[in-house]
């Protein structure tokens, strides 16, 4: 029979819980030059002139929805763009103002598009920096680490330096967004709450399909139907209220919003991968590396 442990006694498994818990004094300089680095080059350059031009194309075709403009026609946000003045350095570029966002993505961002450009990038840059802390906070959960301080805090430093980061916070994009809804909705159905977990997968969903429907569609092949049910009925309940205004006012929006994909895609345009492209480095996809060192010149033409 086990002899009982006499509460004055240290429990060993105490101190080795006590052990993971702190964090290693190494660990100390390279947390705070993250945080440093986070911010000087995230919400820090997010505030200053010439940043922030993905929020402001974000803004201004959600405007044009909610005044029952096509969103994918040029020629209804170039006026708006020069009023707005959203970069005087800069004329209305027709490749910069190409619209590709999904219908759902207009009823998410709705509340944002009601403010002036700056206050709206202001607050852009304020909800990135929150949704930065969700994901510190409950990443270390959902990797399983949570029980190490050590591997916390390793992983919340490579999340801090992570480049993509900065560059969602300083140019108002909105991937940032759905990846700490896609973390807090994982987190949510591992702690069982479900419906919770279903509504911010599906939210994500409508925002960006391709990053967060593999997510949906994962829980669908593992056979957790309330989490996927529920994030499918979200995100198709986003869509309608973005599709429907655009189908009654403007019929012709799906041939618009096909053509705007060739422009970005194509005959230069900022997805092309190929040496029509000036600014083809910026993509993250093999297609440049391809075509930059195996295709001749006269083949991209």
């Amino acid at each position: 029979m086990q002899e009982p442990l006499n509460p004055l006694t240290p429990n060993p498994s105490d101190a080795s819980n006590e052990e993971a818990w702190r964090v290693p004094q190494w660990l100390y300089l390279p947390a705070v030059l993250a945080v440093c680095i986070f911010f000087w080059r995230g919400p820090i350059n997010g505030m200053s002139p010439g940043h922030g031009g993905d929020f402001d194309v974000v803004s201004l075709v959600t405007r044009a929805w909610l005044h029952g403009q096509n969103p994918y026609q040029y020629e209804n946000l170039r006026p708006a763009y020069e009023e707005t003045k959203m970069d005087t350095e800069r004329p209305a570029d027709p490749r910069w103002l190409v619209a590709l966002y999904p219908p759902s993505l207009y009823p998410v961002m709705a509340p944002l598009a009601l403010f002036d450009r700056d206050t709206g990038r202001h607050i852009m840059i304020a909800l990135n920096l929150v949704m930065t802390m969700v994901i510190l906070w409950l990443l270390p959960t959902v990797a399983g680490v949570q029980d190490s301080a050590k591997w916390t805090t390793l992983l919340r430093i490579a999340v801090l330096l992570l480049a993509p980061l900065w560059t969602a916070i300083n140019m108002g994009q909105t991937a940032l967004l759905v990846a700490a809804l896609l973390v807090a909705g994982v987190w949510c159905r591992q702690r069982g709450y479900r419906v919770a977990g279903g509504v911010l997968l599906g939210i994500a969903t409508a925002v960006k399909v391709n990053v967060a429907l593999p997510f949906v569609a994962y829980e669908l092949c593992r056979g957790r139907w309330r989490v996927s049910l529920v994030a499918l009925a979200v995100a198709a309940t986003l869509l309608f209220v973005g599709v429907l205004p655009l189908q009654v006012n403007h019929p012709g929006w799906f041939d618009a919003m096909r053509a705007n994909m060739h422009a970005l895609l194509l005959d230069g345009g900022f997805g092309d991968p190929t040496r029509l492209n000036p600014t083809r480095h910026h993509l993250i996809n093999l297609h440049y590396a391809l075509h930059g060192l195996l295709l001749p010149l006269s083949q991209d033409q």
